[in-house]
Protein backbone atom coordinates (compact mmCIF):
# COMPACT_ATOMS: atom_id res chain seq x y z
CA UNK A 1 0.00 0.00 0.00
CA UNK A 2 1.45 3.59 -1.08
CA UNK A 3 0.94 6.85 0.62
CA UNK A 4 2.18 10.23 0.88
CA UNK A 5 2.83 11.84 4.09
CA UNK A 6 2.81 15.98 5.03
CA UNK A 7 6.12 16.47 4.17
CA UNK A 8 6.06 14.84 1.05
CA UNK A 9 7.80 11.42 2.09
CA UNK A 10 6.45 8.78 -0.38
CA UNK A 11 5.67 5.64 1.29
CA UNK A 12 5.20 1.70 0.48
CA UNK A 13 4.36 -0.39 2.68
CA UNK A 14 6.00 2.06 5.11
CA UNK A 15 9.15 1.74 3.28
CA UNK A 16 10.58 4.96 1.91
CA UNK A 17 10.51 5.40 -2.03
CA UNK A 18 11.39 8.79 -2.98
CA UNK A 19 9.57 12.67 -1.63
CA UNK A 20 7.50 14.53 -3.80
CA UNK A 21 8.90 17.95 -4.16
CA UNK A 22 5.70 20.35 -5.88
CA UNK A 23 4.42 18.22 -8.63
CA UNK A 24 8.04 16.05 -9.21
CA UNK A 25 8.81 12.78 -7.49
CA UNK A 26 12.35 12.27 -6.67
CA UNK A 27 13.16 8.84 -6.31
CA UNK A 28 15.65 7.41 -3.40
CA UNK A 29 18.73 6.72 -4.84
CA UNK A 30 19.22 3.86 -2.40
CA UNK A 31 16.01 2.17 -3.91
CA UNK A 32 17.89 0.39 -6.96
CA UNK A 33 17.57 -3.24 -8.11
CA UNK A 34 14.32 -5.10 -8.88
CA UNK A 35 13.43 -4.37 -5.59
CA UNK A 36 13.95 -0.76 -5.66
CA UNK A 37 11.87 -0.83 -9.30
CA UNK A 38 8.94 -2.87 -8.01
CA UNK A 39 8.37 -0.54 -5.04
CA UNK A 40 8.01 2.45 -7.51
CA UNK A 41 6.09 1.36 -9.68
CA UNK A 42 4.04 0.43 -6.53
CA UNK A 43 3.90 4.14 -5.79
CA UNK A 44 2.68 5.28 -9.10
CA UNK A 45 -0.84 4.74 -8.65
CA UNK A 46 -0.33 6.69 -5.19
CA UNK A 47 1.62 9.51 -7.06
CA UNK A 48 -0.91 9.83 -10.19
CA UNK A 49 -3.94 10.67 -7.87
CA UNK A 50 -1.85 13.23 -5.25
CA UNK A 51 0.01 15.34 -7.63
CA UNK A 52 -3.40 15.62 -9.21
CA UNK A 53 -4.89 16.94 -6.15
CA UNK A 54 -2.01 19.12 -5.63
CA UNK A 55 -2.56 20.59 -9.48
CA UNK A 56 -6.14 20.99 -8.31
CA UNK A 57 -5.62 22.77 -5.25
CA UNK A 58 -2.83 25.20 -6.83
CA UNK A 59 -5.08 26.16 -9.78
CA UNK A 60 -7.45 27.63 -7.16
CA UNK A 61 -4.66 29.30 -5.25
CA UNK A 62 -4.43 32.53 -3.99
CA UNK A 63 -2.19 34.84 -5.88
CA UNK A 64 -0.45 35.32 -1.90
CA UNK A 65 0.66 32.20 -1.57
CA UNK A 66 2.59 32.03 -4.79
CA UNK A 67 5.76 33.59 -5.01
CA UNK A 68 8.43 34.89 -7.93
CA UNK A 69 12.02 33.95 -6.27
CA UNK A 70 15.38 34.47 -7.75
CA UNK A 71 15.77 33.60 -11.48
CA UNK A 72 13.11 33.54 -12.25
CA UNK A 73 11.61 30.55 -10.32
CA UNK A 74 7.66 30.22 -8.96
CA UNK A 75 7.32 28.53 -5.44
CA UNK A 76 4.38 27.72 -3.90
CA UNK A 77 4.07 25.91 -0.72
CA UNK A 78 7.44 25.85 0.01
CA UNK A 79 8.87 24.50 -3.32
CA UNK A 80 9.24 25.29 -6.73
CA UNK A 81 6.08 24.54 -9.28
CA UNK A 82 7.66 26.39 -12.23
CA UNK A 83 10.21 29.27 -13.73
CA UNK A 84 10.10 31.95 -16.57
CA UNK A 85 11.34 31.60 -19.77
CA UNK A 86 12.23 34.49 -22.38
CA UNK A 87 9.35 34.92 -24.65
CA UNK A 88 8.47 37.54 -27.78
CA UNK A 89 9.35 40.34 -25.92
CA UNK A 90 10.63 40.94 -22.32
CA UNK A 91 6.99 42.03 -20.66
CA UNK A 92 5.40 38.89 -21.99
CA UNK A 93 7.50 36.24 -20.90
CA UNK A 94 6.52 32.57 -20.96
CA UNK A 95 5.72 29.47 -18.26
CA UNK A 96 7.52 26.70 -17.88
CA UNK A 97 5.58 24.10 -15.21
CA UNK A 98 7.76 21.75 -12.74
CA UNK A 99 5.86 18.48 -13.47
CA UNK A 100 6.45 14.42 -13.13
CA UNK A 101 4.73 12.10 -16.12
CA UNK A 102 2.03 11.44 -13.86
CA UNK A 103 0.93 14.58 -14.69
CA UNK A 104 -1.02 15.19 -17.80
CA UNK A 105 -4.14 16.09 -19.37
CA UNK A 106 -6.59 18.29 -18.04
CA UNK A 107 -4.55 18.47 -14.71
CA UNK A 108 -1.67 19.45 -16.04
CA UNK A 109 -3.28 22.52 -17.83
CA UNK A 110 -5.10 23.48 -14.44
CA UNK A 111 -1.84 23.85 -13.40
CA UNK A 112 0.03 26.14 -16.51
CA UNK A 113 -2.85 27.72 -16.67
CA UNK A 114 -2.37 29.47 -13.11
CA UNK A 115 0.87 29.87 -13.77
CA UNK A 116 0.46 32.22 -17.15
CA UNK A 117 -2.64 34.03 -15.65
CA UNK A 118 -0.83 34.83 -12.48
CA UNK A 119 2.44 36.09 -14.56
CA UNK A 120 0.21 38.12 -16.48
CA UNK A 121 -1.48 40.01 -13.12
CA UNK A 122 2.32 40.25 -11.42
CA UNK A 123 3.97 42.10 -13.87
CA UNK A 124 0.63 44.30 -14.16
CA UNK A 125 0.53 45.10 -10.99
CA UNK A 126 4.34 46.09 -10.49
CA UNK A 127 4.80 47.39 -13.62
CA UNK A 128 1.80 49.27 -14.61
CA UNK A 129 3.64 52.55 -15.23
CA UNK A 130 5.65 50.66 -17.69
CA UNK A 131 2.24 49.12 -19.78
CA UNK A 132 0.29 52.30 -19.58
CA UNK A 133 3.54 53.73 -21.84
CA UNK A 134 3.54 51.08 -23.74
CA UNK A 135 -0.27 51.40 -24.28
CA UNK A 136 0.47 54.85 -25.42
CA UNK A 137 -2.76 56.44 -25.03
CA UNK A 138 -2.81 60.03 -25.07
CA UNK A 139 0.49 60.17 -26.44
CA UNK A 140 0.76 61.72 -29.85
CA UNK A 141 3.45 62.46 -32.63
CA UNK A 142 7.44 62.07 -31.35
CA UNK A 143 6.31 61.76 -27.84
CA UNK A 144 4.93 57.82 -29.27
CA UNK A 145 8.73 57.39 -30.12
CA UNK A 146 10.41 58.14 -27.08
CA UNK A 147 7.83 56.02 -25.19
CA UNK A 148 8.36 53.31 -27.47
CA UNK A 149 12.52 53.76 -26.43
CA UNK A 150 11.74 53.58 -23.02
CA UNK A 151 9.95 50.80 -22.96
CA UNK A 152 12.29 49.13 -25.42
CA UNK A 153 14.95 50.23 -22.35
CA UNK A 154 12.52 49.04 -19.77
CA UNK A 155 11.73 52.80 -18.09
CA UNK A 156 15.67 53.96 -18.82
CA UNK A 157 17.86 55.85 -20.87
CA UNK A 158 21.16 57.65 -21.01
CA UNK A 159 19.89 61.30 -22.18
CA UNK A 160 22.22 61.92 -24.76
CA UNK A 161 20.90 58.38 -26.55
CA UNK A 162 17.93 60.24 -27.63
CA UNK A 163 19.13 63.77 -27.15
CA UNK A 164 17.65 64.91 -30.49
CA UNK A 165 14.66 63.32 -30.10
CA UNK A 166 13.94 65.69 -26.28
CA UNK A 167 15.16 68.89 -27.82
CA UNK A 168 12.55 68.24 -31.01
CA UNK A 169 9.55 67.52 -28.28
CA UNK A 170 7.23 70.53 -27.73
CA UNK A 171 5.76 71.54 -24.67
CA UNK A 172 2.55 69.48 -24.97
CA UNK A 173 4.19 66.41 -26.00
CA UNK A 174 6.90 66.36 -22.67
CA UNK A 175 3.28 67.04 -20.52
CA UNK A 176 2.21 64.10 -22.21
CA UNK A 177 5.35 61.79 -20.84
CA UNK A 178 5.42 63.40 -17.68
CA UNK A 179 1.51 62.31 -16.91
CA UNK A 180 3.02 58.90 -17.99
CA UNK A 181 5.44 58.88 -14.79
CA UNK A 182 8.40 60.25 -17.40
CA UNK A 183 11.09 62.41 -15.71
CA UNK A 184 13.57 64.63 -18.20
CA UNK A 185 16.70 64.34 -16.00
CA UNK A 186 19.81 66.15 -16.68
CA UNK A 187 21.68 62.80 -17.05
CA UNK A 188 18.93 60.29 -17.87
CA UNK A 189 15.27 60.12 -19.28
CA UNK A 190 14.03 57.54 -16.90
CA UNK A 191 10.58 56.83 -14.62
CA UNK A 192 11.34 56.98 -10.79
CA UNK A 193 8.75 54.57 -10.01
CA UNK A 194 10.83 51.75 -11.67
CA UNK A 195 13.34 52.11 -9.16
CA UNK A 196 11.55 50.90 -5.83
CA UNK A 197 13.06 47.31 -5.07
CA UNK A 198 10.11 45.05 -6.26
CA UNK A 199 9.66 46.56 -9.75
CA UNK A 200 13.89 46.76 -10.17
CA UNK A 201 13.91 43.24 -9.22
CA UNK A 202 11.22 42.12 -11.68
CA UNK A 203 13.09 44.26 -14.45
CA UNK A 204 16.06 42.73 -14.00
CA UNK A 205 14.66 39.24 -14.40
CA UNK A 206 12.84 40.01 -17.28
CA UNK A 207 16.01 41.62 -18.72
CA UNK A 208 18.11 38.68 -17.98
CA UNK A 209 15.73 36.43 -19.78
CA UNK A 210 15.26 38.69 -22.86
CA UNK A 211 18.96 38.88 -23.87
CA UNK A 212 20.41 36.77 -26.32
CA UNK A 213 22.29 33.70 -25.75
CA UNK A 214 24.35 32.09 -27.78
CA UNK A 215 23.84 28.53 -25.97
CA UNK A 216 20.02 28.10 -25.41
CA UNK A 217 21.13 24.97 -22.84
CA UNK A 218 22.79 27.72 -20.80
CA UNK A 219 20.90 29.30 -17.49
CA UNK A 220 20.81 32.93 -18.43
CA UNK A 221 21.55 33.75 -15.14
CA UNK A 222 25.26 32.29 -14.67
CA UNK A 223 27.47 34.90 -14.43
CA UNK A 224 25.68 38.01 -13.73
CA UNK A 225 27.31 40.06 -11.21
CA UNK A 226 24.57 40.41 -7.19
CA UNK A 227 21.96 42.54 -7.80
CA UNK A 228 22.65 45.62 -5.89
CA UNK A 229 20.80 45.86 -2.45
CA UNK A 230 17.63 47.10 -1.72
CA UNK A 231 18.78 50.90 -0.65
CA UNK A 232 21.56 50.81 -2.29
CA UNK A 233 21.92 53.93 -4.31
CA UNK A 234 25.70 53.42 -5.74
CA UNK A 235 28.21 50.28 -6.28
CA UNK A 236 31.61 50.20 -7.36
CA UNK A 237 31.44 48.02 -11.10
CA UNK A 238 33.69 44.63 -10.96
CA UNK A 239 35.87 44.71 -14.17
CA UNK A 240 33.95 42.34 -16.18
CA UNK A 241 30.53 43.20 -15.21
CA UNK A 242 27.51 43.99 -18.30
CA UNK A 243 26.74 48.11 -18.39
CA UNK A 244 23.62 46.53 -19.52
CA UNK A 245 22.89 44.71 -16.72
CA UNK A 246 22.87 48.37 -14.33
CA UNK A 247 21.31 49.95 -16.79
CA UNK A 248 18.27 47.68 -16.66
CA UNK A 249 17.88 47.87 -13.16
CA UNK A 250 17.78 52.02 -12.88
CA UNK A 251 21.56 52.47 -12.56
CA UNK A 252 24.25 54.21 -14.68
CA UNK A 253 27.74 53.04 -15.01
CA UNK A 254 29.79 56.35 -14.37
CA UNK A 255 33.49 55.84 -13.96
CA UNK A 256 34.16 53.07 -11.53
CA UNK A 257 30.81 52.96 -10.00
CA UNK A 258 27.23 51.83 -11.47
CA UNK A 259 25.07 55.40 -9.45
CA UNK A 260 21.12 55.14 -9.53
CA UNK A 261 19.92 57.67 -11.41
CA UNK A 262 17.49 59.62 -8.98
CA UNK A 263 20.92 60.37 -7.03
CA UNK A 264 22.63 61.33 -10.39
CA UNK A 265 19.72 63.87 -10.72
CA UNK A 266 20.23 65.06 -6.64
CA UNK A 267 24.08 65.76 -7.50
CA UNK A 268 22.43 67.96 -10.98
CA UNK A 269 20.84 69.65 -8.42
CA UNK A 270 23.85 70.43 -6.27
CA UNK A 271 26.20 71.47 -9.09
CA UNK A 272 23.61 73.57 -11.06
CA UNK A 273 23.03 76.46 -8.52
CA UNK A 274 27.15 76.47 -7.97
CA UNK A 275 27.51 76.99 -11.30
CA UNK A 276 24.79 79.18 -11.79
CA UNK A 277 25.80 81.41 -9.29
CA UNK A 278 29.66 81.19 -10.28
CA UNK A 279 30.94 80.42 -7.01
CA UNK A 280 33.81 79.46 -9.25
CA UNK A 281 34.00 81.29 -12.39
CA UNK A 282 31.12 79.58 -13.61
CA UNK A 283 32.59 75.93 -12.67
CA UNK A 284 32.77 74.05 -9.39
CA UNK A 285 34.74 72.03 -7.10
CA UNK A 286 34.20 68.76 -5.47
CA UNK A 287 32.88 69.01 -2.16
CA UNK A 288 32.39 66.73 0.82
CA UNK A 289 28.18 66.96 0.45
CA UNK A 290 28.75 65.39 -3.09
CA UNK A 291 30.93 62.43 -1.49
CA UNK A 292 28.16 61.84 0.73
CA UNK A 293 25.58 62.19 -1.86
CA UNK A 294 27.35 59.44 -4.26
CA UNK A 295 28.88 57.43 -1.24
CA UNK A 296 32.07 57.63 -2.63
CA UNK A 297 35.93 58.86 -2.50
CA UNK A 298 37.26 61.83 -3.88
CA UNK A 299 38.93 59.15 -6.51
CA UNK A 300 35.83 58.00 -6.99
CA UNK A 301 33.85 61.16 -7.50
CA UNK A 302 36.27 62.49 -10.53
CA UNK A 303 35.80 59.23 -12.54
CA UNK A 304 31.35 59.94 -12.09
CA UNK A 305 32.08 63.42 -13.28
CA UNK A 306 34.06 62.67 -16.08
CA UNK A 307 31.40 59.40 -17.27
CA UNK A 308 28.59 62.12 -16.96
CA UNK A 309 30.21 64.21 -19.31
CA UNK A 310 32.13 67.03 -16.97
CA UNK A 311 36.15 68.04 -17.73
CA UNK A 312 38.22 68.79 -14.72
CA UNK A 313 41.05 71.55 -15.05
CA UNK A 314 43.44 73.72 -12.27
CA UNK A 315 42.97 77.76 -12.10
CA UNK A 316 43.90 80.55 -9.60
CA UNK A 317 41.79 82.02 -7.84
CA UNK A 318 42.41 85.10 -5.16
CA UNK A 319 41.90 85.12 -1.65
CA UNK A 320 38.61 87.31 -2.28
CA UNK A 321 37.32 84.66 -4.60
CA UNK A 322 37.41 82.04 -2.27
CA UNK A 323 36.00 84.01 0.52
CA UNK A 324 32.96 84.85 -2.03
CA UNK A 325 32.57 81.67 -2.62
CA UNK A 326 32.56 80.30 1.20
CA UNK A 327 30.57 82.55 1.64
CA UNK A 328 27.50 81.77 -1.18
CA UNK A 329 28.08 78.04 0.24
CA UNK A 330 27.24 78.94 3.42
CA UNK A 331 24.21 81.09 2.47
CA UNK A 332 23.06 77.77 0.52
CA UNK A 333 23.26 75.32 3.26
CA UNK A 334 21.68 77.88 5.91
CA UNK A 335 18.38 76.75 6.61
CA UNK A 336 16.06 78.51 5.70
CA UNK A 337 13.44 79.89 8.25
CA UNK A 338 10.29 82.45 8.04
CA UNK A 339 10.14 84.95 10.54
CA UNK A 340 7.05 84.37 12.64
CA UNK A 341 4.26 87.56 12.55
CA UNK A 342 3.15 88.81 15.43
CA UNK A 343 -0.62 89.74 15.48
CA UNK A 344 -0.65 94.14 15.25
CA UNK A 345 -2.04 95.20 18.49
CA UNK A 346 -4.19 98.35 18.34
CA UNK A 347 -3.99 100.52 21.49
CA UNK A 348 -7.16 102.33 22.51
CA UNK A 349 -7.06 105.89 22.29
CA UNK A 350 -7.55 107.69 25.80
CA UNK A 351 -10.70 108.94 26.72
CA UNK A 352 -11.44 112.59 27.17
CA UNK A 353 -11.84 113.95 30.83
CA UNK A 354 -15.23 114.42 31.68
CA UNK A 355 -16.13 118.23 31.37
CA UNK A 356 -12.77 118.95 29.31
CA UNK A 357 -13.76 120.45 26.23
CA UNK A 358 -12.14 118.81 23.11
CA UNK A 359 -10.39 122.10 20.89
CA UNK A 360 -9.07 119.44 18.51
CA UNK A 361 -12.00 116.93 17.92
CA UNK A 362 -13.69 119.35 15.24
CA UNK A 363 -10.36 120.24 13.09
CA UNK A 364 -9.74 116.02 13.27
CA UNK A 365 -12.57 115.81 12.01
CA UNK A 366 -12.61 117.77 9.06
CA UNK A 367 -8.93 116.76 7.98
CA UNK A 368 -8.95 112.76 8.57
CA UNK A 369 -10.26 110.89 5.42
CA UNK A 370 -13.32 108.49 6.23
CA UNK A 371 -11.57 105.27 7.52
CA UNK A 372 -8.17 106.47 8.39
CA UNK A 373 -6.93 107.31 12.01
CA UNK A 374 -5.35 110.99 12.17
CA UNK A 375 -1.86 110.59 13.17
CA UNK A 376 -1.43 111.89 17.00
CA UNK A 377 0.12 115.42 17.60
CA UNK A 378 2.15 116.02 20.64
CA UNK A 379 1.69 118.32 22.95
CA UNK A 380 3.36 121.59 23.53
CA UNK A 381 5.57 120.24 26.51
CA UNK A 382 6.79 117.63 24.62
CA UNK A 383 7.48 118.80 21.24
CA UNK A 384 9.73 121.67 23.48
CA UNK A 385 11.08 118.70 25.21
CA UNK A 386 12.06 117.28 21.93
CA UNK A 387 13.75 119.93 20.04
CA UNK A 388 16.04 121.07 23.47
CA UNK A 389 19.35 119.28 23.96
CA UNK A 390 20.31 117.28 26.36
CA UNK A 391 23.02 119.47 28.05
CA UNK A 392 26.56 117.65 27.55
CA UNK A 393 28.49 116.53 30.37
CA UNK A 394 32.02 118.44 30.07
CA UNK A 395 34.68 115.52 29.95
CA UNK A 396 36.76 114.73 33.17
CA UNK A 397 40.88 116.15 33.03
CA UNK A 398 43.06 112.90 31.98
CA UNK A 399 45.50 111.94 34.87
CA UNK A 400 49.54 112.61 33.46
CA UNK A 401 50.94 109.87 35.46
CA UNK A 402 49.60 107.26 32.83
CA UNK A 403 50.44 109.13 29.70
CA UNK A 404 53.98 109.44 31.60
CA UNK A 405 54.49 105.89 32.54
CA UNK A 406 53.07 105.17 28.69
CA UNK A 407 55.79 107.08 27.00
CA UNK A 408 58.76 104.95 27.21
CA UNK A 409 56.47 101.91 26.14
CA UNK A 410 55.50 103.97 23.19
CA UNK A 411 58.81 104.79 22.56
CA UNK A 412 59.85 101.34 22.58
CA UNK A 413 57.25 99.72 20.20
CA UNK A 414 58.32 102.44 18.08
CA UNK A 415 61.98 101.11 18.09
CA UNK A 416 60.90 97.89 17.08
CA UNK A 417 61.61 97.46 13.27
CA UNK A 418 57.89 97.01 11.05
CA UNK A 419 56.99 93.58 9.85
CA UNK A 420 57.27 93.60 6.16
CA UNK A 421 53.23 92.98 4.25
CA UNK A 422 52.60 89.95 2.92
CA UNK A 423 50.71 89.97 -0.81
CA UNK A 424 47.39 88.14 -1.03
CA UNK A 425 48.97 84.64 -2.57
CA UNK A 426 46.09 82.89 -4.85
CA UNK A 427 45.10 79.56 -4.41
CA UNK A 428 44.97 76.47 -7.39
CA UNK A 429 41.69 74.82 -7.28
CA UNK A 430 40.66 72.13 -9.67
CA UNK A 431 37.40 73.51 -11.20
CA UNK A 432 35.39 71.24 -13.21
CA UNK A 433 32.89 72.25 -16.23
CA UNK A 434 30.52 70.76 -18.09
CA UNK A 435 31.96 69.52 -21.31
CA UNK A 436 31.11 71.42 -24.43
CA UNK A 437 29.73 68.79 -26.92
CA UNK A 438 29.67 70.27 -30.97
CA UNK A 439 27.01 68.50 -33.24
CA UNK A 440 26.47 68.80 -37.06
CA UNK A 441 23.94 71.66 -35.86
CA UNK A 442 26.42 73.86 -34.52
CA UNK A 443 28.80 72.99 -37.07
CA UNK A 444 26.21 74.53 -39.71
CA UNK A 445 25.54 77.92 -37.44
CA UNK A 446 29.38 78.17 -37.42
CA UNK A 447 29.48 77.64 -40.82
CA UNK A 448 26.92 80.07 -42.02
CA UNK A 449 28.51 82.41 -39.25
CA UNK A 450 31.79 82.55 -41.59
CA UNK A 451 29.56 83.16 -44.99
CA UNK A 452 27.94 86.39 -43.42
CA UNK A 453 29.26 89.84 -44.72
CA UNK A 454 29.90 88.26 -48.06
CA UNK A 455 28.04 89.44 -50.99
CA UNK A 456 24.51 87.66 -52.37
CA UNK A 457 26.41 85.80 -54.67
CA UNK A 458 29.01 84.52 -52.35
CA UNK A 459 26.83 83.69 -49.80
CA UNK A 460 24.11 81.48 -51.57
CA UNK A 461 26.67 79.84 -53.38
CA UNK A 462 30.04 80.75 -54.53
CA UNK A 463 31.39 78.84 -57.38
CA UNK A 464 35.15 79.89 -56.24
CA UNK A 465 34.50 78.76 -52.91
CA UNK A 466 36.50 75.30 -52.27
CA UNK A 467 33.78 72.81 -52.01
CA UNK A 468 32.45 74.03 -55.62
CA UNK A 469 36.27 73.99 -57.20
CA UNK A 470 36.06 70.40 -56.60
CA UNK A 471 33.41 69.94 -59.22
CA UNK A 472 35.09 72.32 -61.84
CA UNK A 473 33.08 74.85 -62.55
CA UNK A 474 34.93 78.22 -62.30
CA UNK A 475 32.94 82.05 -63.75
CA UNK A 476 35.82 83.62 -62.89
CA UNK A 477 39.69 83.49 -63.38
CA UNK A 478 42.31 85.74 -62.07
CA UNK A 479 44.01 86.26 -65.89
CA UNK A 480 41.84 88.84 -68.34
CA UNK A 481 40.38 87.18 -71.28
CA UNK A 482 41.01 87.49 -74.90
CA UNK A 483 40.26 90.73 -76.16
CA UNK A 484 39.51 92.19 -72.28
CA UNK A 485 39.34 96.21 -72.72
CA UNK A 486 39.10 96.77 -76.20
CA UNK A 487 36.08 98.63 -77.08
CA UNK A 488 33.66 100.95 -75.51
CA UNK A 489 33.65 101.28 -71.87
CA UNK A 490 30.06 100.73 -70.62
CA UNK A 491 29.50 103.03 -67.61
CA UNK A 492 26.16 101.58 -65.82
CA UNK A 493 26.02 104.23 -63.11
CA UNK A 494 23.11 106.24 -63.59
CA UNK A 495 23.02 109.39 -66.38
CA UNK A 496 24.04 112.91 -65.22
CA UNK A 497 21.47 115.37 -65.66
CA UNK A 498 21.55 117.84 -68.25
CA UNK A 499 22.96 121.29 -67.78
CA UNK A 500 20.22 124.08 -67.18
CA UNK A 501 20.67 127.06 -69.36
CA UNK A 502 22.39 129.96 -67.62
CA UNK A 503 20.54 133.35 -67.26
CA UNK A 504 22.06 135.76 -69.37
CA UNK A 505 21.69 138.62 -66.57
CA UNK A 506 23.69 136.88 -63.91
CA UNK A 507 27.47 138.03 -63.43
CA UNK A 508 28.54 134.47 -64.00
CA UNK A 509 27.06 135.31 -67.54
CA UNK A 510 29.01 138.36 -67.74
CA UNK A 511 32.37 137.07 -67.06
CA UNK A 512 31.60 133.88 -69.41
CA UNK A 513 31.41 136.43 -72.21
CA UNK A 514 34.21 138.21 -71.38
CA UNK A 515 36.36 134.53 -71.50
CA UNK A 516 34.95 133.88 -74.66
CA UNK A 517 34.36 136.72 -76.40
CA UNK A 518 32.38 136.14 -79.56
CA UNK A 519 34.04 136.47 -82.92
CA UNK A 520 33.10 139.68 -85.54
CA UNK A 521 31.59 139.71 -88.50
Amino acid sequence: MASVNQEGDVLVEGEFVGKLQGFVFVADERATGVHGKALRAASDKALAGEIAARAEKFSRAPASEITLAEQGRFIWAGHAVGRLVGGDTALSPKVELFASEQLNGPDREKAQGRLESWVKVHIANVLEPLLTLQSGEELTGLARGVAFQLVENLGSMNRELIADDIKALDQEARGQLRKKGVRFGAYSIFMPILLKPAAANLILTLWTLSRPMEDKDVNPFDGLPPAPAPGLTSMTVPADASREFYEAIGFRVSGPRAVRRDMLERLADVIRPIISERRYKGGFVIDPDMMSLMGCSAEEMAGILKGVGYRVGTEKFTPEEIANAERLAAIAKAPKKIAATQPHKVEPAPAPEAGAPDGNATSRTATTPAGEEAAPTPTAPEAVLAQTEAPQAEPAPAEQTPEIAAEPAAAIENDKPEAPATEPVDTELQIWRPQRRQNAGHQNQGRAARHRGRNPQQADGDKSAPGNRAQGKRTQSKRPQKGAGKGPKRDHQKPRPKDKPMDPDSPFAALMALKNPQPKD
